[in-house]
């Protein structure tokens, strides 16, 4: 069963990460640290290198995500064909920004967020894109 993208975009958006971080986000970053997953050394805003928690749940709806498409390595999202084969090999901030945006007028709030606040990294917004591809 392939996860909805908006459910996965979210669920990461969900640890906290911003639009770019989340294009740029490889399977080499997802690490098991002690006895909690981890993104590890991910670059974030102003090049500042940062380690992100990321709750079980979440690691397990990636490796589904993973799975589904035959991701061993490289970025973690990509296209995917109707076949449900990964084609290319990244997102943009742009895609993830439309599909935030999409969900966000199916739920019908879209209009009442500020236009010049960043969409990725709000939990709110994050939440809604899982309750919408529910």
């Amino acid at each position: 069963m392939l996860v909805p993208v908006p459910k996965r975009i979210g669920t990461l958006q969900l640890c906290g990460l911003r639009r770019r971080e989340l294009v740029d986000l490889n399977i080499d970053h997802i690490q098991r640290l002690e006895d909690h997953w981890a993104i590890v050394d991910l670059v974030g805003k102003g090049g500042h290198i940062r380690t992100v928690r990321m709750p079980h749940w979440v690691k397990q709806t990636i490796d589904v995500w993973l799975g589904a498409v035959q991701i061993a390595h490289g970025r973690v999202f990509r296209f995917v064909c109707r076949r449900g084969v990964a084609w290319g090999t990244k997102i943009t901030e742009k895609v993830v920004w439309h599909v935030v945006k999409e969900y966000a007028e199916r739920l019908g709030i879209w209009e009442s967020l500020n236009s010049r606040r960043t969409i990725s990294g709000d939990p709110v917004l994050a939440s809604v894109t899982i309750q919408a591809a529910n």
